[in-house]
């Protein structure tokens, strides 16, 4: 079974790369705070997830639900 967890900004950027989104430090935090892209600090370390981006990025190509709607729904879990 493949690790899906990302730890650290690079590996994040080199996943982002791979799956030909913007991978750009400046970019990733722009999605981050702007486009709910699943990622978050640990301990000073950042930490993400392949399945988590893959899920993320269907949703946010086929409009299924907005931005900020994506936002509210993760709030309340």
């Amino acid at each position: 079974m493949e690790e899906t967890a990302l730890s650290g900004m690079k590996a994040i950027q080199e996943h982002c790369r791979a799956i030909n989104l913007p991978s750009s430090e400046v970019t990733v935090l722009q999605m981050i705070r702007e486009s709910g892209f699943p990622a978050r600090k640990l301990g000073g370390i950042w930490a993400s997830d392949r399945e988590a981006i893959a899920k993320w990025l269907k949703i946010y190509i086929s409009g299924e639900v907005t931005v900020g709607q994506a936002l509210k729904k993760k709030k309340k879990r």
